[in-house]
């Protein structure tokens, strides 16, 4: 067994009392991912032991759970304790000091141990619970209650509730804080919690908090009322979006900060988009590393272009053009190394165009010189190309130099007065120009491959592994749901969009959060009832449907969860094939969510199960009929869209499946060869060397001479049982039973004998060769 190895555990401490003042969890919430020794994710199921212990290392477990956990993509999920009949929390396990976390897979040493830290459950928050208050802040005085310790930041502030306003009204106190009391620099806003949370608010002081949570309030309001949201109730569900836009260069990082408040999770909802980006805007260069090149045209007496006609090169497609530097003279002929005023003699000069690139290219020039003797005329004068692998992006041609002085500015090479030269600007790639190798992180883990390509968009949007595949075609990932890709609880969590291809470009997105705010409506396929019925006149259909809508107002519920293939708790969806000829059925879904499915036999309340799996469920041959697809999950909160194809593939009986109908074979001296198969086949017939319990066919043929020898061999991908009998069918007298391939006979006597094709194991059926010699 590969050595087991768990990255980016979270584990968040789950408050399960419904009292006013918090107390300690009854459940725990743990999840993390599964990488073997090679780093590779871990598929289907692992054995952990947790435990929780009252230090970081050693000691005795004060309670303990052995749990199978199914993995998707390497992730598991579980609450624990996953049997609180069976291993419940001792009532005074989170008395005192922390607990740690330990996660032992099987047969593999404890991983390192976690901290539970007491702040999300309110550990020993009824220590608030006797306080007596005289002149304390009223509750119309503030939107929260506070009640200190003896110093800021005191053991009572882990019993505060956001809106409880009444736990402190009208009760007297004696050394409490008075509202007059509440100063900027003794209470920070850090220490501030609600919902059993710490706020997490980005400010220093409680004034501070106070407005941004205000300013943020009224930011979702604004939101839920633009976007068709209710403010409570039942009139609907609440709606906050978070969108963004951002032109990017290969590596960069595009950071977006989520803040959820409400003891409610949210669905939360991404929409991802890899455009070209704008060119030439602010935007590209304000992201500063980037590449400048410089064209020209020079002007000079009969040598060059008229200074009115005079044009630099266009930029390239992909750059920026930043606008043209017109008729710069050059005056005396002394050397410069400005690049935008080279000084050459009197009179002369060029016109410059600059262009722009956000990325950061290497850039050369390779240069033709024309003077005197020493180098090419002025008419054969072309500077070299470029170097293998790089683009020209084309020549400026005929920049005259004055003076005799020289000079090393690659743009102020100094020649003999009336000397020059050509110039050939070349770049290191070809610019792409769309967002390549996006990964999507979340409260700092890749989160890429665990959300997958939900909605099967392919290359070039999605490579397997991120986002953009080649760097030049617009792509978009259509709607993610990353509700169970973190956890989304109270407080601030952190989106970013990591650029990790040799492309940048544009990257849009948009966040929604969408808080459940009205009863939900059961699905109208719940049960085999309603189940909604398939299309399958082509062989195969496929559903886009969803266990949760995306409002949170519609949840399917936990109808059914046969024996053995899970689905306990999970919401389930039910569809119907109907089958008018012998089949088999073959179901697939993919979801972001951990799955369970399941096929059915008619009728489905009786739950009988052909078939069930996570991903995928494959019957055996059915005969016509109707039948039952479900898609189910095992958790309550494991819901959302997902994608269900059911395809059905013909399954006709061999034509020799029984001793009624074999097929004859014309056996004789001279070898004969016969194809057949056993697919589809029932099971009929076996002998002492096996074939119980495996599809079989039969073959007839007769002995006229006497004393025929009788040579018998197979070829067949599976492993093959064969059986000859005499007369009469079934019932005659086993002569041969083989599973080695081969098995001869000498001197048979004349009569009609019966070949059984069988085979070792279930699996064992499919296509064959026989050959046949009777001589």
């Amino acid at each position: 067994m590969k050595k087991t190895t768990v990255l980016a555990m979270v584990v968040a401490a789950l408050a399960g009392s419904s009292g006013v003042v918090r107390a300690a969890p009854d459940e725990i919430h743990a999840q993390g991912v599964l990488r073997d020794a090679g780093g590779d994710l871990m598929a289907g199921q692992a054995s952990l032991v947790f435990g929780i212990y009252g230090s970081k290392t050693g000691g005795q477990p004060l309670w303990q759970e052995t749990v199978t956990v199914p993995l998707i993509a390497g992730v598991f999920d579980v609450l624990l304790p996953a049997a609180p009949q069976t291993f419940p929390f001792p009532p005074t396990l989170f008395d005192g000091d922390d607990r740690w976390l330990g996660i032992t897979p099987s047969g593999q040493p404890e991983l390192p141990r976690t901290r539970l830290s007491s702040v999300p459950y309110a550990l020993r928050a009824d220590r608030a619970a006797d306080l007596q208050c005289s002149g304390c802040i009223a509750s119309n005085e503030v939107s929260f209650n506070y009640a200190s310790g003896d110093a800021p930041g005191g053991a009572a502030i882990n019993a505060l509730v956001a809106g409880e306003s009444l736990l402190t009204h009208d009760v007297s106190c004696q050394g409490c804080v008075t509202l007059q009391a509440i100063d900027a620099a003794v209470l920070h806003a850090h220490n501030v919690a609600y919902d059993n949370a710490v706020s997490g608010l980005a400010a220093a002081t409680v004034q501070d908090a106070l407005d941004l949570t205000a300013l943020t309030l009224d930011a979702h309001v604004a939101n839920t009322q633009i976007h068709g949201g209710a403010s409570g109730g039942d009139g609907g569900a609440k709606v906050r979006v978070i969108s963004g836009d951002a032109d990017v260069i290969p590596g960069q990082t595009v950071t977006e900060y989520v803040h959820v408040f409400g003891a409610a999770t949210p669905k939360v909802y991404l929409y991802l988009y890899g455009m070209a980006s704008s060119e030439g805007d602010a935007g590209a260069l304000s992201q500063g590393s980037g590449t400048v090149f410089h064209s020209r045209c020079a002007w000079i007496g009969s040598h060059a272009k008229a200074s009115s006609s005079c044009a630099p090169p266009t930029c390239p497609e992909g750059w920026a053009d930043l606008g043209i530097t017109g008729s710069v003279k050059t005056g005396s002929a002394t050397s410069g190394s400005d690049i935008t005023n080279s000084n050459y003699s009197a009179g002369y000069g060029y016109s410059e165009r600059t262009c722009f690139t956000s990325a950061s290219f290497p850039v050369m020039q390779t240069r033709c010189s024309w003077t005197g003797s020493h180098a090419k005329s002025i008419g054969t004068c072309t500077p070299p190309g470029c170097p293998s692998g790089w683009t020209s992006l084309g020549v400026t041609g005929n920049i005259v130099t004055g003076g005799s002085t020289s000079g090393s500015d690659i743009t102020n090479s100094n020649y003999s007065t009336t000397s020059g030269y050509q110039e050939r600007t070349c770049v290191l790639p070809v610019v792409s120009k769309v967002p390549q190798g996006v990964q999507i992180w979340l409260d700092g883990v890749d989160r890429t491959v665990a959300i997958g390509d939900q909605h099967a968009q392919g290359a070039p949007a999605w490579t397997g592994s991120s986002w953009g595949a080649d760097g030049l075609t617009p792509w978009a990932a259509g709607r993610l749901d990353i509700s169970q890709a973190s956890d989304w609880g109270v407080g601030q969590h952190t989106l970013q969009l990591k650029t990790t291809g040799a492309s940048g470009g544009r990257l849009l997105f948009y966040v929604y959060l969408v808080h459940p705010a009205a009863t939900s409506q059961p699905f109208a396929n719940e049960g085999c009832a309603g189940a909604q019925a398939l299309d399958l006149q082509g062989g195969v259909a496929t559903v886009n449907a969803t266990t949760e809508d995306v409002l949170g107002e519609n949840k399917a519920l936990d109808d059914l969860s046969p024996a053995g293939c899970g689905g306990q708790g999970g919401g389930d969806v039910v569809y119907s094939a109907t089958v008018t000829k012998r089949s088999t059925i073959t179901a697939s879904v993919s979801a972001p969510f951990a799955t369970r499915l399941y096929i059915l036999a008619s009728p489905c309340p009786a739950e009988t199960v052909l078939a069930c799996g996570t991903k995928q469920a494959v019957t055996a041959e059915l005969d016509p009929g109707t039948y039952y697809v479900v898609v189910d999950a095992d958790a309550p909160d494991q819901t959302g869209d997902f994608i269900l194809t059911v395809s059905v593939e013909a399954s006709p009986l061999p034509g020799n499946d029984t001793c009624a109908t074999p097929a004859v074979m014309a056996a004789g001296p001279v070898p004969i060869q016969v194809q057949g198969t056993t697919k589809w086949g029932l099971d009929q017939y076996a002998g002492s060397c096996g074939g119980a319990g495996v599809a079989d066919v039969v073959y007839a043929f007769d002995a006229n001479n006497v004393h025929d020898d009788l040579a018998v061999s197979i070829t067949a991908a599976f492993d093959a049982v064969m059986v000859l009998r005499t007369s009469p069918c079934p019932g005659g007298v086993q002569l041969a039973c083989t599973v080695t391939g081969s098995f001869s006979i000498p001197g048979l006597a004349p009569g009609t004998y019966y070949l059984y094709v069988d085979g070792v194991g279930v699996e064992d059926e499919g296509p064959f060769t026989l050959n046949v010699t009777l001589n």
